[in-house]
């Protein structure tokens, strides 16, 4: 799917006729081959199908550029329908951003805490969580090196996991923009830890930067059962 999906003006009409309440949303997210994509919808059906306005294939370093324009055909799009001006300034001009933020802070109760730390303070903080994202670097960098050598390290991989007897699966890496994906690359890895391991420690395979110790498998076992709270979350408001 590319830039040929839009809809266009052309295709505003059942938006202008509708006297309800429209709700336009930009997202954005990376498929399993590393390839980035921001699309803009609006969540109304026609026909019984939703309505995808248009999606952005997005080039490798240009995502504020690819953001920019869906920013762009969204007000494109909105400027053709009957929009309160308040809520048109407010979405697009930014408004009155700070007191927003502020509002939220106090209605919430929101304390960065991390800010008030003195810089002692901080440096043993960061000190003390960098062990944890150690783990998370490791393997992070494993599952990218494993991805990107079709020819030597997935090989390897796939000889293991057929010698171990467990499933044939490629490993999940951590996304930004992918919800829950840090537990996910966690939880595969604590099933996976002996194809893992014996792959880090296979000379052939150069990975052995990326082994993981006892203490460090430890780390990756608590941090996912941490998180496995928030993907839960995720799944049950979703």
């Amino acid at each position: 799917m590319s830039r040929d999906c839009l809809l266009g003006h052309q295709k505003q009409e059942p938006f202008q006729i509708y006297k309800g309440v429209l709700n336009f949303t930009m997202d954005a997210w990376m498929s399993s081959n590393h390839q980035a994509f921001i699309a803009v919808t609006v969540h109304f059906e026609q026909d019984g199908e939703p309505i995808l306005i248009q999606q952005f294939d997005v080039l490798k370093g240009q995502a504020d550029k690819a953001l920019k324009e869906a920013e762009i055909a969204l007000k494109e799009f909105t400027d053709g329908l009957d929009i309160k001006e308040d809520q048109t300034t407010g979405e697009w001009e930014g408004g009155d951003e700070e007191n927003i933020v502020n509002e939220a802070k106090d209605t919430e109760g929101w304390i960065d805490e991390v800010a008030n730390l003195s810089i002692a303070d901080h440096d043993k903080l960061e000190e003390s969580i960098r062990p944890v994202k150690l783990v998370l670097v490791k393997l992070q960098n494993f599952a990218f090196a494993l991805l990107h050598s079709t020819t030597l390290l997935l090989p390897l991989w796939f000889q293991i996991l057929t010698n171990t007897g467990l499933p044939e699966c490629k490993m999940p890496r951590e996304v930004v923009m992918h919800w829950n994906s840090t537990f996910n690359m966690l939880a595969f890895a604590t099933v996976y830890c002996k194809a893992i391991d014996d792959l880090t420690t296979d000379k052939t395979a150069n990975l052995h930067k990326y082994e993981l110790d006892d203490n460090e498998w430890e780390i990756a076992t608590q941090l996912q059962s941490t998180l496995k709270i928030f993907k839960d979350a995720t799944l049950f408001f979703s």
